[in-house]
């Protein structure tokens, strides 16, 4: 990662999520969706020393608002500031595209925070789980830890077990609408290949364990375990024996 951040860089990622468009709601003008404002009844400064209310939802007032953020963003003399003034459902979003251009101690501050602010992280449509994992890998544990959670950490062993199951191989035959899926599951660089129009299929290494088995039931038959065969027949075990226990 960079030594020092740079600032510039991360203040053009900030103008353009300031560009993008605010997404009206039921409940609008009270409440929009937006990277830098959750309600469309803005306060911004008239020029003559008070303050103008607006109604985002109108185009002359969006421009008069985003023109007040821009300057808020150009004044901030660090990185985090500018994180700050993002809304909570789009702090990792803004990590994300920020940070290329953030040191490793300004990444991980951010990221320590973006992930208690938001409500379901690993729920994010924005940003992957894979994306997260690097984002976890790259930061500096102290910032991410208290200190006594970091003694407990520097006290593990460097491979830790976290699912019961034995490691293997599997092959998977999935719907092409579980492509996003997989690759949250198992990264970018999972081995993927066509099978027809409708479906891929999947080779990746898993833990035979409970959790791998409902994962595959969640998106029942849109997924099917081709092989090893001891694997396949021990989910339609499961299947079974779920069934006689309804």
């Amino acid at each position: 990662m960079r030594k020092q951040t740079n600032l510039a860089e991360v203040k053009l990622t900030a103008l353009a999520l300031l560009s993008t468009e605010i997404n009206k709601t039921p409940y609008s003008p009270m409440i929009v969706k937006h990277p830098f404002t959750d309600t469309g009844v803005s306060a911004i400064p008239d020029g003559k020393g008070g303050v103008e209310m607006i109604d985002l939802t109108e185009d002359d007032a969006q421009f008069k608002w985003r023109q007040s953020m821009a300057r808020q963003i150009d004044k901030a003399d660090n990185a985090y500031a500018i994180y700050m003034m993002v809304t909570k459902p789009y702090a990792l979003t803004f990590l994300k595209f920020a940070m290329p251009h953030l040191s490793r101690e300004d990444m991980s501050q951010i990221l320590a925070s973006a992930w208690t602010r938001s409500e379901a992280p690993h729920q994010d449509v924005n940003v992957t789980v894979n994306q997260l994992l690097r984002m976890f890998k790259q930061a500096d544990p102290t910032c991410l830890m208290e200190q006594d959670e970091y003694i407990q950490f520097k006290a593990l062993d460097d491979t830790v077990t976290v699912y019961e199951g034995k490691p293997c191989k599997v092959k998977l035959l999935c719907d092409n609408s579980l492509m996003k899926a997989i690759i949250d599951r198992f990264g970018e660089d999972v081995e993927t290949h066509p099978h027809d129009d409708n479906s891929f299929s999947v080779v990746a290494e898993i833990s035979a364990s409970a959790t791998f088995y409902s994962w595959v039931f969640t998106y029942g038959g849109k997924m099917k375990i081709i092989e090893p065969k001891a694997i396949r027949d021990e989910y339609e075990r499961r299947l079974n024996e779920a069934l006689k226990n309804r």
